[in-house]
């Protein structure tokens, strides 16, 4: 097997932390490891770390009004055909999908913040799926590899 063939088997990263930033620092380091060990493509881990990054913090920033924290899950599947990344967290409903698109016809200074990542996030991912399944937020990311 070369170093950048696909594994035979599904591999799998799963990890549970609390919705902190010093936790999402650790997370994407264990992350970023996996992936190289897993042989993925440098811009794959790239995009996964990026995806990784703007939802986490969405969740940490957003999902948590007058609570002290909550708990977030992450889990990797890669495939020989995808790379698939799943991100839970236990915070207000929100669905990143449902947001409004920046309005790249306005001057950088005239748009209103947020949406950039998300819709960087659709861009980038084959897939991009939202549900909200009891008092969960579950958003799925796939790319195929």
């Amino acid at each position: 097997m070369k170093p950048t063939d696909p594994p035979e088997r599904p591999l799998t990263f799963q990890r549970s932390i609390g919705a902190d930033f010093d936790s999402l620092f650790l997370l994407m380091e264990e992350m970023e490891s996996f992936c190289r060990q897993s042989r993925l493509s440098q811009a794959l881990i790239l995009q996964l770390q990026l995806v990784l990054e703007e939802l986490v913090t969405n969740a940490i920033k957003y999902g948590y009004p007058g609570r002290d924290t909550g708990q977030i899950e992450v889990r990797l599947t890669i495939d020989p055909c995808t790379a698939r990344l799943r991100i839970t967290d236990d915070g207000a409903p929100f669905d990143p999908l449902a947001a409004t698109p920046p309005d790249f016809a306005r001057g950088l200074e005239e748009r209103e913040i947020g949406g950039l990542g998300i819709h960087l996030i659709r861009k980038m991912m084959d897939t991009v799926r939202y549900e909200r399944c009891g008092d969960k937020n579950i958003v799925t990311v796939c790319k195929k590899r």
